[in-house]
């Protein structure tokens, strides 16, 4: 097992074995999600089609999916669209008056399409997560009251919706 490099040693050792073998594989190792057979990529197609809007914290297969998402690319992506520098979002300890606004959006669109805890939040961003705690509630308050936040919020995802 020490000698393959890479994260999952007993995958690479039973794909090593099945090569070795010219053995097929198994029709459960891509079995993804409690409910796909396929490749990631075919996962990611299916995703992005048929994904609701609202994820559902209560099934598994949903909170599975979502959490299975690169938070790092929905951030780079989604800062494409707002015009916003990633690196200065991520590591500055101040960010200009400005971008604070892009940047809460952007806490909150990572946060609600990944299912990521406050703290793995805050570490993507270079935050607390007590400061991560306060984005999201004023966010959601802020989304609530503001239609044009809100839409702009929807169009942002939709099109990060991954």
């Amino acid at each position: 097992m020490s000698q393959f490099d890479a994260e999952d040693k007993h995958k690479a050792y039973r794909e090593k074995a099945q090569q070795y073998a010219d053995e097929e594989k198994g029709l459960w190792e891509d079995f993804r999600h409690g409910m796909i057979i396929g490749t990631k990529d075919f996962v990611d197609k299916i995703r992005s089609k048929h994904m609701p809007n609202t994820i559902e914290k209560e099934i598994p297969q949903q909170r599975s999916l979502t959490r299975s998402i690169d938070p790092v690319k929905v951030l780079e992506k989604a800062a494409g669209i707002l015009n916003g520098d990633v690196d200065v979002i991520r590591h500055s300890r101040r960010i200009p008056k400005s971008m604070k606004g892009n940047r809460d959006l952007l806490v909150y669109l990572v946060w609600k399409t990944c299912m990521l805890p406050n703290e793995e939040t805050g570490r993507l961003f270079g935050m607390s997560y007590s400061a991560i705690s306060h984005i999201l509630g004023d966010m959601r308050t802020r989304i609530k009251k503001e239609p044009e936040l809100k839409a702009k919020y929807n169009h942002i995802y939709s099109i990060c919706k991954m």
